[in-house]
């Protein structure tokens, strides 16, 4: 009809407007002795609906939120839960819709209350039951891409915005400002420039938002993590395997908590606890590649993902098979090579940083840094292909899983030892750890860690290679 988009109110946002600001039983004070100004209800309804906007409004100019009739909501009803949230919609499926507010055949106290709720059918046809509606705003919608160039010194990421979108401008018409380290300080002005870069020269991992803005003044803010790189020694050998020198250092092994994302510690995870690893060791940048393992192995090639080709991860190796795939490369004066101890791995993975991710506590950028669940059509891709953590390493999020050397115990951690450990003694299963194509984000937290027996082979299995000095 010309007339905009309406919907109906979620109960979030019928309460909150309800409310108006107060935190009073009714929006009008704690007294129902007033009620009679602001509600039809049983005791002045006459049993039958009135006027609209004949009683007083509360303090956000809104009609008839206590009485009247009761207003249908968007939400399918379900229990409340104690947990925060931002915009809750209500169950995903149910049997009845909220309705709310009270109505005129109901009591004036108890049912009137902004916090009283009540449901239907959503077939249900009753004359103490209407609605209010909720025009859309249309709000522009706010999305850019990342890219990055490390240096000697520095990493340089370049930002693009230009698929943001708006109802009612030309994305061309569309302004932009960027806010580099995401401390609350916009660092540009707005411009109808999509497109910035920005050069960071402390290693680390930094929130960077943008906010567009249309022509009407409404504004949308959206945020990405980038690592910045630190600039480690690299080293490659003549079958074109790069290593990092992973400095010695102290960190926190396992999960602490919640992520901001809402992803929650696994107790084989559990307890954090201070790990030292006293020597810089050699890390690879990325997984085996087939080309690699080919080379070393006389060309046998046992992956599944074949058609990949020789720069994707080798897959369908068991840790047994790796033993033996050293023990060739050992003899190949090429040096002396081994896998990561599981404390090693975290350690590399973590690159510094503290968050749920290398990227930061919120999983709606992993696909700017990993393949998985969500991106990866269920196979193996050429490595190297996302952004790096902070210490240059690739795919340590996602991809295919990667075998350590430890053996797996789920309550190895409340043993462990604080200094190089190196694992149980013996097990029945060999830990693996990073996730793999099918996982989900929480699947490939720097903390996440399962076993599987060291004769097994899968397609989501392989692994990267630790150079001894």
């Amino acid at each position: 009809m010309g007339q905009g988009t309406y919907r109906l109110p979620t109960e979030a946002e019928w309460e909150h407007a309800a409310r108006a600001g107060t935190t009073t039983i009714w929006s009008f004070g704690d007294s129902p002795d007033i009620f009679g100004n602001y509600d039809w209800c049983s005791q002045n309804s006459n049993n039958t609906t009135h006027l609209v906007a004949q009683k007083l409004a509360n303090s956000w100019g809104l009609y008839d939120m206590h009485g009247n009739v009761w207003e249908w909501t968007s939400d399918w009803y379900e229990s409340y839960t104690n947990a925060a949230a931002t915009d809750p919609t209500g169950a995903t499926s149910g049997s009845y819709r909220v309705f709310r507010g009270g109505a005129w055949l109901n009591g004036c106290s108890a049912p009137v209350r902004p916090a009283n709720r009540s449901s239907g059918t959503p077939g249900l046809r009753d004359w103490g039951v209407g609605f209010r509606l909720v025009k859309v705003v249309p709000v522009p919608t706010a999305a850019f891409t990342v890219s990055s160039t490390s240096g000697d010194t520095s990493t340089t990421f370049q930002f693009d915005a230009s698929g943001s979108s708006d109802l009612q401008d030309a994305a061309s018409d569309l302004q932009v400002r960027w806010d580099w380290e995401g401390d609350g300080t916009w660092d540009t002005g707005f411009s109808a420039t999509k497109t910035a870069s920005h050069q960071f020269t402390t290693p680390g991992t930094y929130t960077v938002k943008m906010q567009v803005k249309d022509s009407a003044g409404l504004t949308t803010i959206v945020s990405h993590s980038v690592a910045v790189t630190v600039a480690l020694p690299t080293t490659t050998n003549s079958l074109g395997m790069t290593f990092k020198l992973i400095p010695a250092g102290t960190f926190n092994m396992g999960c602490s908590g919640p992520a901001a994302s809402g992803e929650v510690c696994q107790s084989n995870e559990q307890p954090v606890h201070q790990v030292t690893i006293s020597q810089p060791f050699h890390m690879q940048t990325t997984e085996v590649t087939q080309g690699q393992w080919k080379a070393v192995m006389g060309g046998a090639n046992p992956s599944s993902f074949k058609s990949c080709g020789d720069t994707c991860p080798v897959d369908m190796v068991s840790w047994t098979d790796i033993q033996t795939f050293l023990t060739t490369l050992n003899g190949m004066s090429q040096g002396i090579y081994r896998l990561p101890t599981e404390a090693e791995w975290e350690y590399a993975a973590r690159a510094g940083t503290t968050t749920a991710w290398s990227f930061g506590d919120n999983s709606n950028i992993s696909e700017n840094y990993a393949w998985y669940a969500t991106n990866s059509n269920l196979m193996t891709h050429p490595v190297d292909q996302k952004l790096p953590n902070p210490w240059g390493l690739y795919d340590m999020h996602g991809h295919i899983w990667q075998w350590v050397s430890d053996w797996y115990s789920a309550t190895y951690y409340t043993t462990a030892s604080v200094t190089n450990p190196v694992g149980p003694t013996s097990s029945s299963s060999r830990v693996i750890r990073g996730g793999g194509y099918a996982a989900p984000p929480g699947g490939m937290r720097s903390a996440y860690r399962t076993g599987t027996p060291p004769d097994y082979r899968d397609s989501n299995q392989s692994f990267r290679l630790v150079k001894v000095p």
